[in-house]
C-alpha cells in the first residue's frame, strides 16, 4: 500500500492548534488508545502549563491518522515520549517509525535534545519493537505501572 502522507508539528499553546485538529486528535485518542485521556487532561497538560511540548501529527488525506506527543525539558536537553498512536488502518506500514523518527529529529534540531525516554507496557510487543528499532534500551522495570500485574519498562535512547 502506497499512501501519501504529511507530518506536521505543533509546539506552542494547545489553544493555537486549530480546533478541527484538536477534535481529530482527541477522537483518535478516544477511539483507538487503550487508555485514552479525557479532554481536560489534554488541556491541562498542553494549555499554559509552562511546559514545552511537541505534538507531531501524521496526516493522510488531511485527516489525522497518527500522532506523537513529547514533553520537552529544554535546559536538560531531554524529551519524554508521552503518547504515540497510529490509526489501526495504517499500522504495520512503517508510518509510526517515520512519525517518531522525524519528530525526534526535529527535537534534536530545534532544542538540541540528546536524551529521549518513555515508559511502555511490557506486553506491548509492537511498541517495544518500534522503540528498539529506534535505538531505545530498557533502563528499568516498572512494577504495576499500568495497574495490578500490568508492568512497564522505562526505556531511553541517547543521541550523539
Amino acid at each position: 500500500m502506497n499512501l501519501t502522507y504529511d507530518i506536521q508539528h505543533f509546539d506552542k499553546e494547545w489553544d493555537k492548534l486549530a480546533f478541527a485538529f484538536q477534535e481529530q486528535l482527541l477522537n483518535l485518542d478516544q477511539d483507538h488508545f487503550e487508555r485514552p485521556w479525557p479532554r481536560d487532561s489534554w488541556e491541562q497538560l498542553l494549555s499554559g502549563s509552562g511546559r514545552e511540548f511537541q505534538v507531531s501529527t501524521l496526516l493522510v488525506d488531511q485527516k489525522i491518522m497518527g500522532f506523537v506527543l513529547f514533553l520537552v525539558e529544554k535546559f536538560e536537553k531531554r524529551a519524554h515520549l508521552v503518547k504515540i498512536l497510529c490509526h489501526p488502518k495504517i499500522r504495520g506500514l512503517g508510518l509510526g517509525y517515520k512519525l517518531l523518527s522525524i519528530s525526534q529529529k526535529r527535537l534534536v534540531d530545534l532544542y538540541a535534545v540528546s536524551v529521549f525516554d518513555l515508559e511502555v507496557e511490557t506486553n506491548n510487543n509492537a511498541a517495544l519493537g518500534l522503540y528498539r528499532k529506534l535505538g531505545y534500551k530498557k533502563i528499568r522495570q516498572l512494577k504495576d505501572l499500568y495497574g495490578a500485574s500490568m508492568h512497564g519498562v522505562a526505556m531511553q535512547v541517547k543521541i550523539r
